[in-house]
């Protein structure tokens, strides 16, 4: 009996000392992709298997993180995985891949590496041409835009631009009568 609890707490005592941060940084890979699952109205046991793939996609970015510590590599490697779970999980559940895959990435996302870059981005001190420079791009992005957007508002005004569903609406109805109360039933 004691070298059972021997077995137990040594394993315990592996768990508690080295790997402990790994664990924690898993269970929280699991309880944001399960809040941000039901936030988008995930129900019943999809909501676990999509949670489920978000633990996964932390669990393969730690993993490969051991191998190399290149944020880059693990992202991708960490992507390909819970792009193959999803496709698995919604043809055996019968339901979008989005469903799984929209959750299970909730946890690549950087959130302290883009906060730290906004940060640096309104701390640094700004010249004259650092501020001429933001401008200019700035105004080359909304003039892209707006460009953009004005193409899409003309294709759709355009008469060579119709919906199957507007040709369908021009062509008349058919009315099929009912049968009257006084047609004969006799062959």
């Amino acid at each position: 009996m004691q070298q059972i609890m021997g077995v137990f707490e040594s394993s315990y005592d592996f768990i508690q000392e080295e790997n402990m941060r790994e664990i924690i940084q898993l269970v929280v890979s699991f309880t944001g992709s399960l809040g941000f699952a039901a936030l988008f109205n995930i129900h019943g046991k999809k909501l676990w298997f999509a949670a489920l793939g978000g633990c996964l996609s932390w669990a393969v970015y730690l993993a490969v993180e051991f191998i190399t510590p290149s944020p880059y590599v693990c992202g991708f490697w960490s992507t390909v995985a819970i792009t193959l779970y999803a496709e698995c999980m919604a043809r055996i559940h019968k339901t979008p891949v989005t469903v799984f895959l929209v959750s299970a990435t909730i946890p690549l996302i950087p959130g302290a590496a883009l906060y730290r870059t906004m940060n640096w981005m309104l701390i640094i001190p700004i010249t004259c041409s650092a501020l001429a420079r933001r401008l200019v791009y700035s105004a080359i992005v909304s003039f892209a835009f707006s460009l953009m957007v004005l193409a899409g508002y003309t294709e759709i005004l355009s008469p060579e631009w119709i919906p199957a569903r507007s040709i369908c609406s021009m062509i008349p109805g058919i009315r099929i009568s009912s049968p009257s109360h006084t047609a004969s039933t006799s062959i």
